[in-house]
């Protein structure tokens, strides 16, 4: 029974504290607030920038794994879903911004990225968007990988 009355006792107490912060905090004054806005928007301007920075370098490793298969539509599929499944765990976590997967992120291989002579060629094409911003600001990534597999 002491053991609850005393949990209690400190919950209440952190209330007190946070409490009294607030309202030293409101009685600051105006350049104080200002830093204090500057340190939380410095924060929130590097998150995305490292999400930018790890999905470019995670999609291009996925491709890179498939230059050596042949440049066909099964394949195009396979690379797709993969991407695909990357930017959805991103957009679960919230590190891509969107209220529905169509404004978060997009996945593009094929006939609509990809020209008759860039098959022919070997060149496999991935367009993918992604807003790590703003919902549907779509930063653009266009990775090109010339197949080896003849």
């Amino acid at each position: 029974m002491r053991s609850s009355v005393s949990i209690i006792f400190i919950s209440l107490l952190s209330f007190s504290v946070a409490a009294q912060q607030k309202q030293s905090l409101a009685k600051d004054t105006l350049p104080a607030r200002i830093i204090q806005h500057k340190s939380t928007s410095s924060r929130s301007v590097k998150r995305p920038l490292i999400v930018e920075a790890e999905l470019t370098e995670k999609i291009n490793a996925i491709a890179s794994t498939y230059t050596t298969k042949p440049n066909i539509p099964s394949t195009w599929t396979t690379m797709k879903v993969e991407v695909y499944n990357l930017l959805f765990g991103y957009w679960q976590r919230g590190d891509l911004l969107g209220k529905t997967v169509e404004q978060a992120f997009f996945v593009k291989m094929g006939n609509d990225t990809m020209t008759p002579t860039d098959i022919a060629r070997h060149k496999m094409i991935l367009q993918v968007g992604f807003a790590h911003i703003k919902p549907a600001e779509f930063k653009i990534v266009i990775v090109e990988k010339i197949n080896t597999a003849l």
